[in-house]
């Protein structure tokens, strides 16, 4: 049911969002519908972040729902290699999600998926939705703190570790 009416889904979970954000999507993937949105980023004044929530047909009474964050984007070459060492710091003292490095892109991305039944209602499906989105801000705009440190030349690698190992 989920899966069937992930579109409608992603349109009405968007919406819940219209207010606190630039702009959304929802749009059709091979793997299936995905809602795009676009907000102010919390870091840098004047830029965007990007979030994105998929639901993809598990074809087995079940539904993955994928949820990402992209915090950061266009990182300086120079601090690719420090910033996927900080995320190696970070990740094991996170309890929700994980940050990851695209190289290729100079991006990094906050995500978090979940298997669910696909007769789980609606209602439950955007509850649990919009709480994964708070809960995932929550992680980003706290340890996220410590990567735009990093990236900006504000915080060392050395402090990220010894933040992390102290947690």
């Amino acid at each position: 049911m989920l899966a069937k009416n992930a579109p409608e889904f992603l349109e009405k979970l968007g919406q819940l969002f219209e207010e606190n954000i630039n702009s959304y999507t929802v749009e059709e993937q091979d793997n299936g519908p995905i809602l795009l949105m676009s907000a102010p980023s919390t870091f840098e004044e004047g830029k965007e972040m990007g979030y994105s929530v998929q639901i993809e047909d598990g074809k087995n009474g079940f539904v993955l729902l994928q949820f990402l964050m992209m915090p950061f984007t266009e990182i300086p070459e120079e601090k690719l290699d420090e910033v996927g060492q900080a995320i190696c710091y970070i990740d094991p003292t996170l309890s929700y999600g994980n940050f990851v490095l695209l190289r290729e892109g100079k991006l990094v991305l906050y995500r978090q998926s979940a298997v669910m039944s696909d007769d789980l209602d609606t209602l439950t499906a955007a509850q649990y939705s919009v709480k994964s989105i708070f809960l995932m801000e929550r992680t980003v705009f706290s340890q996220g703190e410590k990567l735009y440190g990093l990236i900006n030349g504000q915080v060392t690698l050395d402090e990220i570790k010894a933040a992390s190992a102290a947690q």
